[in-house]
């Protein structure tokens, strides 16, 4: 079985734009309009880019699922290749929503640092412009929504960022292994989750030190559905087709096959779920 084989590793720090307080001087929080009072600030991850194979051979390249004939959008495996990149350690939490947008609009409420969801991708990338003017850096979205990757600020991760950052810089299933067993320890999954989010950071981080990649919420990536080619891709994002964005991580409802980290699914782009969040990314 071929996962993904990279060939740039090393050890990520978390870095962000503004240190704060008394904590270690190797993590610094986004500071997003006021110092939280509550919860958690933005802490960012520097990866260090590399090739990976992307995708997953696990499962049939064609399966029947509840009487249905589905095709795998996990095939085939193919070599991508990265640049170095920031990614939030976190999922986007309520009140750092709040505090960028001035709304929450979760279903789930009453604890503090739960992910923020039941909003569509929109909404997101809303998210990431209105942060990006408080921090005095270039918008990535337009109007029309249209992304400039080439922009300082922030943005919703492309899938192969997104998959990148989820390996931990291993060629298994999980960050952990190629089993679901040990899932509980990493990811709020169908299993373990009380039929409901919990808050950030409460399981083990993978390998880069990125929490909850595994469940919880699944994730809002950039990409416009397509399946897969065969060819080696030098940093992809599909953006032409319809308005279908892919998530990713699978989350509290989900079963433990689709929160592996190759698994994908494809949403209306104004869908809005409780099972649904995101996390965010820039680059250097």
């Amino acid at each position: 079985m071929v996962r993904r084989v990279l060939t740039a590793l090393c050890v990520p720090v978390i870095i962000c734009l503004l240190a704060c307080g008394e904590d270690s001087p190797n993590i610094f929080h986004v500071d997003i309009v006021h110092y939280l009072d509550v919860g958690r600030d933005i802490e960012m991850v520097s990866l260090p880019g590399g090739t990976f194979v992307m995708g997953s051979d696990k499962y049939p390249a064609i399966e029947v699922v509840r009487a249905a004939v589905t095709i795998n959008k996990e095939r085939p495996v193919h070599f991508v290749s990265v640049p170095s990149f920031m990614i939030s350690s976190t999922e986007i939490t309520q009140e750092q929503y709040k505090a960028v947008l001035g709304i929450n609009p979760s279903y789930f409420k009453g604890l503090t640092d739960l992910p923020v969801e039941n909003l569509k991708w929109q909404r997101a990338a809303d998210f990431c412009n209105e942060l990006s003017k408080t921090m005095g850096l270039s918008v990535c979205y337009d109007q029309e929504y249209n992304c400039d990757l080439s922009s300082n600020g922030f943005r919703l991760p492309t899938e192969a960022e997104w998959e990148f950052a989820a390996s931990g810089g291993t060629n298994l299933e999980y960050s952990f292994g190629d089993s679901p067993v040990g899932l509980s320890q990493y990811g709020w999954y169908r299993g373990n989750s009380g039929k409901k989010t919990s808050p950030v950071a409460l399981r083990e981080p993978n390998q880069y030190g990125l929490y909850d990649m595994h469940g919880n919420v699944s994730e809002w990536c950039q990409d416009i559905f397509s399946f897969y080619a065969c060819n080696i891709q030098n940093d992809p994002v599909i953006v032409e087709g319809f308005p279908v964005r892919m998530i990713r991580g699978g989350s509290w409802a989900s079963d433990a096959r689709y929160c592996r980290s190759a698994a994908r699914e494809a949403y209306s782009e104004k869908r809005i779920s409780i099972t649904l969040g995101f996390r965010i990314v820039r680059r250097p």
